[in-house]
């Protein structure tokens, strides 16, 4: 069984033993910045904080990650974050990055993070906040290497480039996409290998950021080279992302930008007698939405796979079914005044409040946002948030999780339309300006 040790020491020294020593020669560097950010420290074990909180820091925000037992499903991910000086950063020449520092049989045993600035190293977040290149060009598409079949494009991606292997009638059959990171981190996946390492029944997941198109073999792309196409899209739409094996999700879901159409590919595959159906969540280049002609449609593809593509904000949503939709309280509160107003209504995304202070009084409205607004300010995933230094946003969930508890039983229930439905305008203004639009 691998052990974890760790040691404190002060000016009177203290000899640490039986830690992985990567044969780093280590000396004692100044300081070189005279400034202070703020930087979070503490320890988690697979993600799992066994300490932390947050300090000031005279350096960078670093994170160091040890990966113990090798790269499978049942490895342990040690994490320290930290602030040092930034001397230490330049000499693995890390600057608001992360790389590999050490590797075993090509597979990262340590790696790094470094960054200036506030607050930039953050793992308590979904995803995980950490420095990455930006903008990651990730190879996102279909590849059966039997029939060399293939359409794949190259695209900007907002989390990491990903590849699950699978087998279907005996056929391998590989789909390269943008994975968000909370997926790769959920699953403990962060290499510089292009080899799926983390295997479950069907499947084999990889994930990688350490320079474009990291996701797939140099021998793949090269028989890929002939259908591969490369675009460059400006707009972008906010997409769901996870991987859901006979519907559940592998890791928690998470939303991210997809500079393209959000997609979703499903297919079934069978392990001694057993039927998976696996349905992934994802962004696809436009052009091949497109030219595959299932731009807000679904295609079958070869051996039972249907890709399907749609170009709004997380048109593809497992959380929010049409037969089961959120109940959120929509109304006004004055808490001085003792003053409240409202009642329930049906949202499609997520219940929301915003809280202000107007002529010293504290007020606050309820409301059904949009996920991308919850999304743009780091609200999502039933958290709380500063707007501006006056507004503070919240968005949740679960039925009326917007309001106290003690409110939820006296909230009047507006029954549902018997007429058609209405189309109404939805955002957040500020100053006359739209806050509530990602791009």
């Amino acid at each position: 069984m691998n052990s974890i040790y760790g040691c404190c020491c002060d000016k009177g020294g203290l000899e640490c033993k039986d830690i992985y020593n990567p044969s780093v020669d280590v000396t004692t560097s100044p300081v070189t910045s005279t400034s202070n950010i703020t930087c979070y420290s503490g320890i988690h074990i697979n993600n799992k904080a066994y300490s932390g909180k947050w300090v000031a820091c005279e350096g960078k925000c670093a994170s160091t990650r040890l990966q113990i037992g090798g790269i499978s499903a049942n490895n342990i991910v040690a994490e320290v974050f930290t602030c040092d000086p930034t001397v230490l950063c330049s000499n693995y020449g890390l600057n608001n990055s992360c790389g590999t520092i050490v590797t075993k049989n090509d597979n990262p045993i340590l790696s790094a993070c470094c960054c200036d600035s506030d607050k930039c190293i953050d793992p308590n977040t979904i995803p995980p906040k950490i420095p990455t290149r930006s903008p990651l060009k990730c190879l996102t598409g279909l590849y059966i290497p039997s029939t060399n079949y293939s359409y794949a494009a190259e695209l900007s991606c907002d989390g990491m480039c990903g590849r699950i292997e699978t087998t279907i009638n005996q056929t391998i059959i590989k789909y390269y996409m943008c994975t968000p990171m909370a997926t790769c981190y959920g699953l403990n996946l962060n290499t510089t290998s292009t080899a799926c390492t983390y295997t479950i029944p069907t499947l084999k997941i990889c994930c990688c950021n350490n320079k474009d198109n990291c996701n797939v073999p140099s021998t793949d792309l090269k028989n890929m080279k002939a259908n591969v196409d490369i675009i460059s899209k400006n707009s972008s739409v906010l997409c769901y992302g996870a991987v859901h094996i006979n519907g559940v999700a592998l890791t928690r879901q998470t939303y991210s930008m997809c500079y393209g159409e959000c997609a979703k590919v499903s297919f079934k595959s069978t392990m001694y007698g057993t039927t998976y159906n696996t349905t992934i969540y994802t962004c696809d280049p436009v052009n091949l939405c497109k030219n595959n002609r299932n731009s807000n449609n679904c295609i079958e593809q070869p051996n039972g796979i249907t890709t399907c593509c749609c170009n709004s904000d997380v048109c593809f949503n497992p959380i929010r079914k049409p037969d089961q939709p959120l109940s959120c309280y929509a109304g006004l509160y004055i808490e001085k005044d003792n003053y409240r107003k409202g009642g329930s209504m049906i949202c499609d995304g997520s219940c929301a409040s915003l809280t202000t202070t107007i002529s010293n009084k504290n007020v606050s409205t309820y409301w059904c946002a949009s996920v991308s607004t919850c999304w743009k300010y780091e609200m999502d995933s039933n958290r709380c948030n500063d707007i501006t230094s006056t507004l503070k946003g919240c968005c949740c969930d679960s039925d009326y999780c917007n309001v106290p508890e003690i409110w939820r039983k006296d909230i009047k229930k507006i029954p549902p339309r018997t007429d058609p439905s209405i189309v109404c305008y939805e955002g957040l203004y500020i100053n006359g300006q739209n806050v509530t639009k990602h791009r």
